[in-house]
């Protein structure tokens, strides 16, 4: 195979690569028909998202592991949302010329290792010539119980499972040549973001969980989506927000404001949820034990409409504040 691969030998590369994939009984039919078949039963989430270079990553601070990666995390937190378990994928591929077998196979790879961690095969897609370089992945899961942006009450709690705002910080660190090691854990929490799964399928088998989604553009406009989905007010307790020590120290290095990473950078893939303030400590405790992450309340749903920062005396609404292709 030539270093410069036409699309044959793109798809015998992928075909290749996806048959190395751990089996499933339930798989009919893979790769290398005009479409793969499986046996599904009861009810399927499915989900899609688009990755474009230099709007949603860039290859001068990614490798194409960590872009395959980090494809596939974006795309499996839409299914931790829903409490799916993921199954099966299919990947679209816009290749610039030339394209390259190292960077294809690295790129294939990264999706890979992450999806085998989770159960997922991949079993089919598309590839194509591109400007630059695109990634679309859609994801099927299986769903018996779903999770749902629109179940938040008033007096509900606002939880999230995990700190805010680590990604948009380790953006601008990778932006700014920052790679001190005081700040890996920023660079690594945007490069190689971990999807909520176990979080999001032990929320559905509780029962006790309001609405749930996942931050792929900031507390601010996800948030929003989930109050108007809802038909609620969220206010968010901006003492409440963790705002760790490397946070901290990047934002004064960068001259920015950590509060405002936390609650705008977006791409965090924590998942953001609501619940009854008589079910806040045992959601916490299942979460701790059976997800290993660390969920912790920001604030609470009251009668309205809107998302509202609250800091000391002053309330202000911020919904939509986030990351918005077309703003």
């Amino acid at each position: 195979m030539s270093e410069h691969l036409t699309e044959e030998d793109i798809i015998s590369l992928i075909t290749g690569m996806l048959a190395g994939q751990e089996a499933s009984p339930d798989l009919l039919l893979g790769p290398g028909d005009d479409c793969a078949l499986f046996q599904a039963e009861g009810p399927l989430a499915a989900t899609t998202d688009m990755l474009v270079e230099n709007i949603h990553f860039s290859t001068r601070y990614m490798n194409f592991w960590e872009i395959g990666y980090r494809a596939m995390a974006a795309n499996l937190s839409d299914l931790a949302a829903m409490g799916a378990r993921p199954r099966y994928g299919l990947l679209s591929l816009g290749l610039a010329e030339p394209p390259q077998a190292g960077q294809v196979k690295d790129l294939l790879k990264g999706m890979l290792d992450l999806a085998a961690r989770h159960g997922l095969l991949l079993i089919g897609g598309d590839t194509v010539k591109a400007p630059v370089l695109t990634i679309n992945l859609c994801l099927l899961g299986e769903n018996p119980s779903p999770l749902l942006r629109s179940r938040a009450e008033a007096g509900d709690s606002i939880l999230v499972t995990g700190p805010l705002g680590l990604s948009a910080a380790g953006l601008a660190c990778l932006r700014q040549g920052l790679r001190d090691p005081v700040f890996s854990s920023l660079i690594s929490a945007h490069k190689l973001p971990s999807p909520r799964l176990a979080a999001g399928q032990a929320l559905a088998a509780s029962g006790l969980a309001g609405a749930v989604m996942d931050i792929s553009d900031g507390l601010a406009t996800d948030l929003g989506r989930l109050s108007r989905s809802s038909r609620v007010k969220a206010v968010v307790e901006a003492p409440l927000l963790t705002l760790g020590r490397e946070l901290r120290q990047a934002a004064e290095r960068l001259n920015q404001d950590p509060l405002l990473w936390a609650l705008c950078g977006g791409e965090d893939f924590e998942l953001l949820f609501t619940c009854r303030r008589q079910n806040e400590k045992r959601l916490v405790k299942l979460l701790t034990q059976s997800a290993q992450v660390a969920p912790y309340r920001i604030g609470r749903v009251e009668p309205g409409s809107g998302v509202y920062l609250r800091r000391q005396e002053d309330c202000r609404e911020i919904s939509m504040e986030g990351y918005d292709h077309f703003r």
